[in-house]
């Protein structure tokens, strides 16, 4: 059984909200033999925008256990010709699978019970569709893989299952095996990284699945049935600010964020078999983007706390709203790779104006580093488990900070510009 689970995680959530003076008596999952109305519509669209309503479909729930067994419970509801359905249930847990099928459909998503968004038990659940049917078989997959201590939330699913992954799934390219491993091995990176390398707590883990769970529930109460389009956009597009801001939200500095989210994204990439071009690239880009965010946090505040590069902090937050873009509109690899590249030159040139040291650091990364970076892919490329890559990753760091301090370029340097620059060339060269 997970240490830490959604289903105590989101309990914890939802029992601080009762004591912050919540007017519900929602039940919390310790409590049995509760009755959950649950309420939706089922569609065959492809994500969330409309197309079509599945009428005269059986709408039943499920409880899924921590080792990704389902279980049906009582009480099953029919859809109307508007794909409509009202379901009465005694469901006992937070985490709610919802299975629509007649001859010829299928369709299901994940719920959250006892949201603040709700407010009661009542749950409004997300339209079903493609998407979110996707999103579902690779919750319960990874719920099946899960570890003992990094648990994959329905929040980091819903993150990376996108409207192409979702058609990839449906066309048999890959696997809900295949894509709930990759996520699952990238959620253990990164929190192993933030333990065992930056000696955070499990406190902080807690907080982090627990600031999941409601970025989730506030995703959820914004795609139910009875939201409006704008609505809906706008619920996307706060979740995936949230879940890129999580690690700040609960207290996690900018560098150990930055670093967590390379090692996640490094792991994704090394670890993941069998998945389709189209799905690697999508899982992949996703993680990028979440690397910029962090990367691009943790540089901007490294140069905004020091004194005699501070003045540069301006054009390099413009380096990285570039960097974003770049990444978002990448089609292949090799964009991605050149997107970063770019990046870590805007940011070399800015460490070498702001400290005015008249070279071009862009030349020193690649000699000084050469060895760091060929030896952190031959580890990574070798690597079978992410305990291995964390502790490439780690080593990397040590031995570029060491590479950079040691140059020549920084003999007139303070101590604390030395430092500046190592920490933050490393940051950026990680590739």
């Amino acid at each position: 059984m997970n240490k830490y689970t959604f289903h105590t995680i989101t309990s914890l959530f939802i029992a601080a909200l009762l004591i912050a003076g919540c007017d519900s008596d929602s039940n919390s999952s310790d409590t049995t033999s509760t009755t959950t109305s649950i309420s939706g519509r089922v569609t065959d669209d492809a994500s969330f925008g409309k197309q079509g309503d599945v009428d005269n479909a059986n709408v039943r729930a499920e409880e899924i256990d921590d080792n990704g067994t389902t279980r049906q419970r009582e009480g099953d509801a029919t859809t109307d010709e508007s794909g409509r359905y009202f379901l009465e249930t005694n469901v006992e847990s937070d985490v709610i699978l919802i299975v629509a099928s007649k001859p010829g459909f299928e369709g299901k998503t994940v719920a959250m019970a006892n949201t603040a968004a709700s407010g009661s038990g009542d749950v409004n659940a997300m339209n079903i569709n493609l998407e979110t049917t996707a999103e579902a078989d690779v919750y319960v997959a990874a719920k099946q893989q899960d570890s003992d201590d990094e648990p994959v939330t329905p929040a980091d699913v819903a993150l990376f299952v996108d409207g192409d992954v979702a058609a990839e799934l449906a066309a048999s390219n890959t696997t809900h095996a295949q894509v709930s491993a990759a996520i699952r091995s990238a959620t253990e990176a990164e929190i192993r990284h933030m333990k065992q390398v930056s000696g955070e707590s499990d406190a902080t883990i807690e907080l982090l699945v627990a600031e999941k769970a409601s970025l989730f529930g506030q995703l959820q109460s914004g795609l139910n049935a009875n939201s409006t389009a704008q609505t809906r956009a706008s619920a996307l597009v706060g979740f995936e600010s949230g879940m890129t801001s999580a690690h700040t939200r609960v207290g996690i500095d900018a560098e150990t964020s930055a670093h967590a989210r390379q090692v996640a994204r490094v792991t994704l990439e090394a670890l993941s078999s069998g998945l389709s071009s189209e799905t690697r690239f999508a899982l992949s880009q996703r993680a990028h983007l979440l690397e910029a965010d962090a990367t691009a946090q943790a540089v901007i505040k490294a140069f905004q706390e020091n004194s005699t590069a501070s003045a540069r902090a301006s054009v390099v937050a413009e380096a990285a709203t570039t960097l974003g873009a770049s990444l978002r509109a990448a089609d292949s690899d090799s964009e991605l790779a050149e997107a970063w590249s770019d990046f870590e030159a805007a940011v070399a040139s800015q460490i070498s104006v702001g400290l005015s040291l008249g070279i071009d650091l862009s030349s020193l990364i690649q000699t000084s580093l050469n060895g760091a970076r060929s030896s952190f892919a031959a580890s990574v490329s070798s690597a079978s488990s992410v305990d291995a890559i964390v502790s490439a990753k780690r080593t990397f760091e040590t031995n570029a900070r060491a590479a950079i301090e040691s140059s020549t370029a920084f003999q007139a340097s303070s101590s604390d510009n030395v430092t500046f620059a190592a920490n933050v060339l490393t940051l950026v060269s990680a590739r």
